[in-house]
C-alpha cells in the first residue's frame, strides 16, 4: 500500500494489486487518506479499485477539500462506488465549481443518475461548458434514461457544441437518424 504512490510502478499493476485485495483493504486506504493529506489524491484513486459504499461519506467530505485535484478525485471515486441521495446532491453542487476538472468529474459522478429531477437539469446546463465538462454531462444525460433523453431532446435545437453533443448522444441511442 505504501508503494501505491511510487511512480516507478506501472499504474495497471498498482490497480491490479488493489483489486486483488478488494474491499478488504478499503478501511486501510481510507485511514491512509485521512492521515496523509499530502498524498490523499493517490489514496482516493485507490478507492476507485477497492472502495465501496463505506467510502462514500469520506469521499463526500473530500469534495470540499481545499485542493481541486483532491475534489476531482473524490468525485471520480464516487462515480465508482456509487451515489446515494446525499452524494448526488454534493455532485450537483460541484457542477458549479470554478475548476473545469472538478465540474467534469461531478458530471461523471452523476452518470445515469435520474432520481433527482434537478440532476438532469443541472447536467443539461453544462452542455455548453468547456469540452471536458460538456462531454461528461452529455454522457451522463444519455445514461439517465427517459429524463436524460428529455433533456437531450430539448438541447437538439441549441447552437454550437451543446446542440451537437445532444444530437450525438441521441444518435448513439438510436433516437435520431
Amino acid at each position: 500500500m505504501v508503494r501505491l504512490k511510487d511512480p516507478s510502478l506501472h499504474p495497471g499493476r498498482r490497480a491490479a494489486a488493489l483489486a486483488a485485495f478488494g474491499t478488504e483493504c478499503e478501511p486501510f486506504v481510507l485511514e491512509l487518506a485521512r492521515v496523509d493529506p499530502l498524498h490523499r489524491t493517490h489514496y482516493i484513486r485507490a478507492l476507485m479499485a477497492c472502495g465501496s459504499s463505506r467510502s462514500r461519506e469520506d469521499l463526500c467530505w473530500w469534495t470540499n477539500d481545499s485542493q481541486s485535484d483532491v475534489q476531482a478525485a473524490a468525485l471520480e471515486a464516487l462515480a465508482h462506488v456509487g451515489l446515494d441521495g446525499r452524494s448526488a446532491r454534493r455532485a450537483i453542487t460541484c457542477l458549479q465549481h470554478p475548476d473545469p476538472e472538478v465540474r467534469a468529474m461531478a458530471a461523471f459522478a452523476l452518470n445515469g443518475w435520474s432520481r433527482r429531477p434537478d440532476a438532469t437539469a443541472a447536467l443539461a446546463r453544462h452542455l455548453d461548458d468547456v469540452w471536458t465538462v460538456a462531454v461528461r454531462a452529455a454522457q451522463s444525460l444519455r445514461a439517465a434514461g427517459p429524463k436524460g433523453r428529455e433533456a437531450l431532446l430539448a438541447g437538439v435545437t441549441l447552437d454550437g457544441v451543446a446542440g451537437q453533443l445532444a444530437r450525438q448522444m441521441l444518435w448513439e441511442e438510436g433516437v435520431l437518424c
